[in-house]
């Protein structure tokens, strides 16, 4: 072989190895079968993903990685809502919607389990939702709330 074609051989080699290693660097996450590898990720904050299938949904977890907000360092997760098992009516709505939650380096919590630390438009139509029933519970039973608050006065 001579050294012209080795050389190419070499440059594509290189090229390969770069191209691979950016791959794994930049977008590969890891696909956690379970939620203990979940939570393993999650502690150290590396990428990875996780299909939490909860009773009422089915919660799909990707581990973005390490933000820094506020001074602290925070571990960035992308939820997404993928499917309704049980729920509210009208809230087939939020399937396929995500949000972004920031959980604290080192912290091993389900991501949506604290909602305040989310952003994006599932947590916005999950309060819209919230706030919707809430205001037709108050509708449906203002006799009865009306009556309570008479007893207590």
């Amino acid at each position: 072989m001579d050294k012209k074609k080795r050389d190419k051989i070499i440059v594509i080699i290189i090229a390969l190895l770069i191209i691979i290693g950016i791959y794994f660097w930049f977008v590969y996450q890891y696909p956690c079968p379970n939620i203990t590898c979940f939570n393993s990720h999650l502690k150290s904050c590396s990428k990875s993903t996780y299909l939490n299938n909860a009773p009422d949904a089915l919660w799909k977890y990707e581990i973005k990685g390490l933000k820094n907000i506020n001074g602290e360092k925070n571990c960035e997760v992308k939820v997404t809502l993928s499917q309704l098992k049980a729920g509210y009516y009208g809230a087939e709505k939020l399937e396929g919607l995500d949000m972004t939650c920031y959980i604290k380096k080192g912290v091993v919590a389900l991501p949506n389990s604290d909602i305040e630390n989310c952003r994006g438009e599932l947590k916005e139509k999950m309060q819209t939702l919230i706030i919707e029933k809430l205001h037709q519970y108050v509708i449906n039973n203002i006799g009865e709330i009306d009556e309570e608050a008479i007893q207590i006065l």
